[in-house]
């Protein structure tokens, strides 16, 4: 996974808790307390994992909240780092349409195995539907929560009351992949 998510999520920590907290966090999850994530570099997706989880339990919070937290912490972070990619998108369909490849330029540029391109290839597929996207998610992580948590936050960035969100199929519930519709009804 790359350095982005993993530093992201402490952002969005240190905003929550204080440092006593965030140790204990640190500690339960198995991260070394002076871990320094770097944006180039590719960590375990695993570690991720175990950092939300723990988050969760020292922090009394449902993951799910945890998740919409970082979403927005995200995106605010996103729209300063890198705002031709808003800028380039006129709305929020056109911003989820595009980013299957904006996350997968990112994960091909940590990888330095054959096979992984193809995995992280496979891990996003987009189609049109009739009223909007489906996005087919693939991931050991089963972090389709997280997806639907960032596609609400560019729904919000774009101040987008009409996008709707629904998933139809999902890992959790015994299914290889996740089906996320991403809908504007006219």
């Amino acid at each position: 996974m790359i350095g982005l998510i993993p530093r992201i999520w402490m952002m969005t920590l240190q905003q929550q808790a204080d440092e006593a907290a965030i140790r204990s966090i640190l500690a339960e999850a198995g991260v070394p307390a002076n871990r320094l994530f770097a944006l180039d570099q590719s960590y375990d997706d695993a570690e991720l994992l175990r950092l939300v989880h723990a988050s969760a339990q020292v922090l009394g919070k449902d993951v799910d909240i945890l998740l919409e937290d970082f979403s927005q912490t995200f995106i605010d972070d996103a729209v300063k780092r890198w705002p031709v990619w808003f800028e380039m998108a006129p709305d929020a369909r056109s911003f989820l349409e595009r980013q299957p490849r904006i996350h997968d330029s990112f994960a091909r540029s940590l990888d330095d195995t054959a096979s992984q391109p193809t995995r992280q290839a496979q891990k996003f597929r987009i189609a049109e539907i009739e009223d909007g996207l489906m996005v087919e998610y693939r991931s050991d992580n089963k972090l389709c929560g997280l997806y639907k948590s960032l596609a609400r936050a560019v729904l919000r960035h774009y101040k987008d009351e009409t996008g709707q969100i629904q998933e139809s199929v999902c890992m959790h519930h015994g299914h290889d992949h996740c089906e996320i519709r991403l809908r504007w009804p006219r």
